[in-house]
């Protein structure tokens, strides 16, 4: 049924602790959003709460988007169809919510178009379920990737870049100081040996 205030509690309840198999619906038009509407939804249900917690819950444990929309066939018809497939991820090394295009409709063209860009994790997850039907999946749709591609640079959305993070810059300031300075000890290093060498 509909994820609402009530329900997306009770959903991610069965995402997380339940055989996978969850399907449901909501409405939204921005599927990147998802994992803050659905984590507002909790709090809001909860009386309160860790919304980033709840973004990053949601962000882990929901693997597939299917986006429904309609398309105008004329100005009296229009027609229901799936404008597009995205995968759902979140980095737990860096904290980015992320969506993956797998499949969507292109309007201009009146086509559809693929990238075979599942993570590692959701084919190792459908496999357990069954190798059989990840296979036929994974071939048939690097087939449909090689004939109609979605272009180079399109169809990831990245909900929050982990470099608009203070703190994550903050870390890669600081790895890259670090490597500096170890650069520069071994640099200091060699010249002692080259030092003592002429010296000796």
């Amino acid at each position: 049924q509909e994820v609402r205030m009530h329900e997306a509690e009770g959903a991610m309840d069965v995402a997380e602790r339940l055989q996978k198999g969850l399907l449901t619906t909501t409405h939204i038009w921005r599927a990147e959003t998802i994992p803050e509407q659905w984590g507002r939804l909790i709090v809001r249900n909860n009386g309160g709460g860790d919304l980033d917690a709840e973004k990053k819950r949601v962000a882990e444990y929901i693997d597939l988007i299917i986006l429904l929309g309609h398309e105008d066939l004329d100005e009296t018809e229009e027609k229901k169809r799936v404008m597009s497939v995205q995968e759902l991820r979140y980095n737990r090394f860096n904290g980015e919510i992320s969506t993956h295009q797998i499949l969507r409709f292109n309007h201009q063209e009146k086509k559809y178009e693929y990238r075979f860009d599942l993570s590692e994790q959701l084919l190792n997850e459908m496999s357990l379920a069954s190798r059989k039907w990840t296979d036929v999946l994974v071939n048939t749709l690097k087939k449909q990737a090689e004939r109609s591609p979605i272009p180079e640079g399109e169809g990831v959305t990245i909900f929050n870049p982990a470099i608009a993070n203070p703190e994550y810059r903050l870390a890669l300031a600081t790895e890259k100081l670090v490597q500096e300075q170890k650069r520069t000890g071994d640099m200091l290093e060699a010249l002692l040996k080259h030092f003592q060498q002429a010296v000796g």
